[in-house]
């Protein structure tokens, strides 16, 4: 994302010729880290605890992805929208930089990546 977000704020920048647009376009996708570390804790709890059922951190990644692009094109409820990680980082650069819910989704990523490494470790592999 790091990447990204230079490439992306390098590009801003050489259009509107202001390199300071840089840094809120790399924070902005910096931002979004914490949504993906909680996808990737989905596939580590899945692998961990349920192998056989691992192929749903597809369906997860996927169900983020809908809920994104079509949620509000069929203005579901807020409450179905916030289901994705993805909808609860602060949109920036535009808005004010919230801890809160970048707290809330690291704890998640955590939790469910240490379920995944216990689940993991309790199967029989050699």
């Amino acid at each position: 994302m790091t990447i990204v977000g230079l490439c992306a704020g390098g590009a801003y920048a050489a259009s509107t010729h202001d390199v300071s647009k840089v840094w809120p376009v790399l924070v902005g996708a910096l931002v979004l880290v914490p949504a993906m570390w909680v996808l990737s804790g989905v596939t580590m709890a899945l692998i961990g605890m349920a192998p056989e059922r691992s192929a749903l951190a597809w369906a997860a990644l996927a169900a983020c992805a809908v809920l994104g692009q079509l949620g509000p094109i069929l203005q579901l409820p807020d409450q179905v929208l916030r289901i994705s990680p993805f909808a609860n980082v602060p949109k920036l650069p535009g808005s004010a930089l919230e801890i809160p819910p970048l707290a809330i989704l690291l704890s998640i990523a955590v939790a469910l990546t240490a379920a995944g490494m216990w689940g993991f470790r309790r199967r029989d592999i050699g």
